[in-house]
Parts: C-alpha cells; sequence; structure tokens
C-alpha cells in the first residue's frame, strides 16, 4: 500500500544520498562553478534538480501503486513487468539529458544566438531516439516478455505494446 511506496522512496533517496556521499569522499571534487559560488550555494541551487528526481520516482511508480489500490495484486503482477520495462528504457534519454543539460545551460547563461537551433536539434534528436525505442519495443517487446516471463505472461505483452509509445 502506501507504506510500500514510501519505503521505496525512502530507500531510494537514502541510497541516492549515499551514492553520493561515497563519490565525494572518494573523488574529492574541487567544485567551481566559474561563478564565485560556494559549495553552499551550489547544493542551495541544485535543490530543484533533487526534488525534480524525488517527483519523478513517485510519478514512475503511481500508475503501480494505483493499479494495486484499484485491481489488486494479480492485475498489478501483470501490469507491473511492462511498465517496470518501459520505465528502465526512460534511462536511455536520462542519460542523453545528463549530456545535453550543461551545454543547454552554458548557451542560455551567455545568451548565443545558436542557443534556438541548439533546442530545435536536441528535441530533434529526442523524438528520433524515441521512435526507435518505441517501433523497438513494439517490434520486439512481445518476444522480450515471452522470453523472460513465460507464455503466461501473453497479457503483459500485449500491454507493452499499448505502453510503448509513451517512449515517443
Amino acid at each position: 500500500g502506501v507504506s510500500s511506496a514510501l519505503l521505496f522512496i525512502a530507500i531510494r533517496l537514502v541510497g541516492s544520498a549515499g551514492g553520493l556521499l561515497a563519490a565525494w569522499l572518494v573523488l574529492r571534487p574541487e567544485v567551481s562553478t566559474g561563478a564565485g559560488l560556494s559549495s553552499r550555494a551550489l547544493l542551495r541551487q541544485a535543490i530543484p534538480y533533487g526534488l525534480s528526481d524525488v517527483m519523478s520516482l513517485i510519478y514512475l511508480q503511481a500508475d503501480v501503486f494505483i493499479l494495486t489500490l484499484m485491481r489488486g495484486s494479480e492485475t498489478t503482477g501483470l501490469y507491473a513487468p511492462a511498465s517496470g520495462l518501459i520505465n528502465a528504457l526512460f534511462v536511455i534519454p536520462a542519460a542523453v539529458s545528463n549530456l545535453v543539460i550543461p551545454s543547454l545551460v552554458r548557451q542560455l547563461e551567455h545568451r548565443q544566438v545558436s542557443f534556438r537551433r541548439f533546442i530545435l536539434k536536441a528535441m530533434a534528436g529526442y523524438a528520433g531516439l524515441g521512435l526507435v525505442l518505441m517501433v523497438g519495443v513494439g517490434l520486439l517487446g512481445g518476444w522480450i516478455i515471452g522470453f523472460l516471463l513465460g507464455e503466461e505472461y501473453r497479457l503483459t505483452a500485449s500491454l507493452l505494446v499499448i505502453l510503448c509509445r509513451i517512449l515517443l
């Protein structure tokens, strides 16, 4: 129920914080923003990104949570693998975002003329990536579910084909 969703969020938050702390201790990075910001000010400015990550976690689990409350665990057991695979595929565009956002912010801060062109290229790239993922899951999703979970999850394969449209 609600407690399991909150437990998942808490575990994810603690894990992320622990990973950040471990990386900080091992790497001992020198924080330089070029704008003379202190580490404390930089962390304060990062709060919206952290909150965005927490909200994304809630968003990614909300459908499974609601389905469990409304239809029970059997229906959720058929839906969750399809939803989980789709959510896992969102890692790919998120990784691309981690590469694109610094350049985007730099161009925005310097009010570069190429900013609009950069945005259009990035959006076209995301659309192309989404199309490839959607078509790939649409064509291979049924086979993947059958291979991983077996024939008794045929309905899950059908759900995956429906859900793959989210990737676009």
